[in-house]
């Protein structure tokens, strides 16, 4: 049950009304997201704007992208933010046999090394904040300056996501369920 009402679109700025009216049209539904962020209309404006950049217009490889932000949700045990991804990960590159495996990046053969530096990259961000060199030397050594960039912001953002979605307990949508596999499986490393 989530912590604050969602927000229906008769309850928003025209603005937001025309954002999630757009999103219906793409998908057929408005997230769920969408609607809680809706309480604050600056935020909401914000928040599009860089998840846009993100997705959308970012130097990152998008099957690096998706393996980042992945490897947050899957860290953060946050159903909506993998289910999400686990979506559009085969659409940035990633296979099946990747999104599966990623519990067990560490030791599985479905990685490459610039995939396991990206991996390592957003685990160390999100468990400790910290980096250590030599991990910002792994993905350094694959990316351009514009690249790390984008990476820094990408696990940077989804990092501020799941802090937004697990502490509202926003509910995933009808048509995904959560991974079995997402509670309790820690990526290796």
């Amino acid at each position: 049950m989530p912590r604050l009402p969602y927000k229906n679109r008769d309850e928003v700025p025209d603005e937001i009304r025309a954002a999630l009216d757009r999103q219906r049209e793409r998908t057929g539904y408005e997230l769920n997201l969408s609607r809680m962020l809706a309480h604050s209309p600056d935020f909401y404006r914000g928040f599009w704007d860089i998840g846009g950049y993100l997705l959308g217009r970012s130097s990152l490889d998008p099957a690096l992208r998706e393996l980042a932000i992945l490897t947050v949700g899957h860290l953060a045990e946050s159903a909506y933010e993998f289910e999400h991804h686990v979506a559009i990960g085969p659409r940035a590159g990633l296979t099946r046999e990747q999104i599966e495996a990623l519990g067990d990046w560490g030791r599985s053969p479905s990685f490459d090394e610039r995939q396991r530096a990206v991996i390592r990259y957003a685990w160390q961000v999100t468990e400790r904040v910290h980096v250590a060199d030599s991990v910002v030397d792994g993905v350094r050594a694959f990316l351009s300056d514009s690249e790390f960039f984008d990476l820094v912001a990408t696990v940077a953002f989804y990092n501020l996501v799941v802090r937004v979605l697990e502490p509202l307990q926003i509910e995933l949508e009808p048509y995904l369920t959560p991974s079995p596999s997402l509670k309790g499986r820690k990526p290796s490393h």
